[in-house]
């Protein structure tokens, strides 16, 4: 009872969404085959007994002799990906390629069962972009002949491959804010930072278009409410105030903590329940003058950035924001920034 092309799709299906393995798989598939006033649930046994009969003739007649068995052992061994493999025997479906290139089939050849090939930094590169264009999991694991397993792990960054994420200023699309959007809702266990992953931006960039803090107006996929994540509780806060006192910038503690960068200068500044910010430069030259010149610099951007400013003050970061903010003692004409935007 051979199977066909399309039976290998239910199957294919079976182990990407249970916990069948590929022979239990096949087993059910070809008990479904079965005329149901013939079937006995035995067969059920028979069939996962690596694909036989209860007479041991080998039930899967796929037309792969020996030679072809040890040639594409060989070739994936050797390939970067599945898809150069499968592409070379087009007339053979993928799950009987890999069938017998991990050496689930009778075949005692010269060439020992493999692996497939680990996925490396530009195939799942080239997965993110497929998903940012729009297509689903399910597409990118035909497309790419991997697990849905390994097609989440990539995608969603729970690898160990990280991308330069800057966009030099360029912002999202709405097509991309709402692809963002209807992505964080298909799947019950997304954060933001696994959405920051797949669309290759800075978390804070993701927070800002799910929440709809971005400007888009008119995205047909309604903005994420996000409020339900855990509070910053006072530890997490000391260790936010001790990154930001050794240097690091809000920007970095929002990828760092996934957290709201709004969220992050309300802890690092002392505004929250937790008491007073310890940060203050370790040489702070910055007189009362200076302070002031920050304050109303800042009020009179007109659309100047603040890493511009901040480089035009001749100031780090950390201090900029502790005078911006009022942590000083200056008692100086332009009063502080209280919701400043970086």
């Amino acid at each position: 009872m051979p199977l066909a092309g399309d039976d290998e799709d239910r199957v294919d299906h079976l182990v990407d969404r249970s916990s069948f393995d590929r022979t239990e798989a096949e087993a059910i598939v070809r008990f479904s085959k079965v005329d149901p006033d013939d079937r006995d649930p035995s067969q059920i046994r028979s069939f996962v007994s690596n694909g036989k009969p209860d007479n041991g003739n080998f039930y899967i007649q796929d037309g792969l002799d020996p030679d072809d068995c040890d040639g594409i052992r060989r070739a994936m061994g050797k390939a970067s990906r599945p898809a150069t493999v499968i592409d070379a025997w087009p007339d053979k479906h993928p799950s009987v390629i890999f069938r017998h290139a991990t050496g689930q089939c009778d075949h005692d050849g010269d060439a020992d069962p493999v692996t497939s090939p680990r996925i490396e930094s530009d195939e799942c590169r080239e997965m993110r972009v497929d998903f940012q264009t729009g297509d689903g999991v399910e597409d990118i694991r035909t497309e790419y002949n991997r697990s849905a397993n390994a097609v989440v792990k990539h995608v969603f960054g729970r690898c160990d491959h990280a991308f330069e994420h800057k966009r030099n200023g360029r912002e999202l699309s709405e097509s991309l804010c709402r692809r963002m959007r209807r992505a964080y809702r298909e799947r019950e266990t997304m954060t933001c930072k696994d959405i920051a992953s797949a669309f290759i931006i800075g978390t804070s960039t993701a927070h800002r278009h799910l929440t709809g803090a971005c400007g888009h107006r008119d995205v047909e996929e309604a903005a994420v409410d996000l409020n339900g994540s855990s509070s910053i509780d006072e530890s997490e806060c000391d260790r936010m105030r001790a990154a930001y006192a050794n240097g690091a910038k809000p920007v970095e503690l929002s990828d760092r903590f996934d957290r709201d960068p709004t969220s992050i200068r309300t802890h690092v500044f002392g505004r929250c329940r937790h008491g007073e910010t310890p940060f203050t430069p370790k040489r702070d030259t910055v007189d009362a003058e200076r302070c002031n010149s920050i304050r109303r610099r800042y009020r009179e951007r007109d659309g100047e950035s603040i890493a511009s400013l901040i480089d035009g003050l001749n100031t780090s970061k950390g201090t900029f924001y502790y005078h911006l903010a009022g942590e000083c003692d200056h008692d100086v004409d332009t009063t502080p920034v209280a919701n400043f935007k970086q």
